[in-house]
């Protein structure tokens, strides 16, 4: 609830409290807006979180990154793709330096770096990053995972807004399939993943398959 929320951010702001706790609690809170769409105080968590991180604290590198990526993907949810992109770029490349290619942070960066792309109708280079992700994201976790089902849904967007209708409802035939593995069939991803499979068929004019 917003007034739990609130209590939270009361706490992170707390500075009897040592401050890798402090940033724990400050980077959930981003976390828990960001799936909330609450973009202006998930940016405002993360960057609290990220100056604590890039001080004297002994706090954990995953969590700064994390806490960086956040502020990008909140900027993105804000409509501001073309400052979220180069911020994104320069994590992916220290997370890489930092963590290995193969990664959890690696993965989340490539996702939210070709969403950002995406946004910026550059859909050749989305698809590329997604289809980076899901490649490590299989070899990190095996095929049925949520990671390769989000970068799976990233590159049939960026498909379908090339046009590529066909190879679209390709990836998306996969995703809808995983989801439903992973998720289950009532999920709220395995739905999206069906209505994105659905809005590719009616592109295609192929109405009753849709409908069906």
């Amino acid at each position: 609830s917003a007034a739990m929320l609130s209590q939270v951010a009361t706490a992170a702001g707390d500075n009897r409290l040592p401050a890798d706790v402090r940033a724990r609690i400050l980077l959930g809170l981003a976390r828990t807006e960001l799936d909330k769409n609450r973009f202006d105080a998930a940016i405002e968590h993360a960057g609290e979180a990220l100056r604590l991180g890039t001080g004297e604290a002994r706090i954990d590198p995953a969590e700064t990154a994390e806490a960086r990526r956040i502020h990008a993907e909140a900027l993105i949810g804000q409509g501001s793709a073309k400052d979220a992109e180069p911020l994104l770029r320069t994590a992916l490349a220290e997370d890489r330096a930092r963590f290995g290619e193969r990664s959890r942070l690696v993965i989340d960066d490539l996702v939210a770096l070709g969403y950002a792309n995406k946004e910026l109708s550059h859909f050749d280079e989305a698809i590329r990053l997604a289809n980076e992700a899901a490649a490590s994201a299989t070899l990190l976790y095996g095929r049925h995972h949520s990671r390769v089902v989000n970068a799976l849904e990233l590159a049939a967007s960026a498909l379908g807004a090339r046009g590529r209708y066909g190879e679209a409802e390709t990836t998306l035939r996969e995703a809808v399939e995983l989801a439903r593995s992973v998720f289950g069939p009532e999920h709220r991803e395995t739905i999206v993943a069906q209505s994105n499979l659905l809005w590719t068929l009616e592109r295609q004019g192929r109405y009753a398959e849709a409908e069906a």
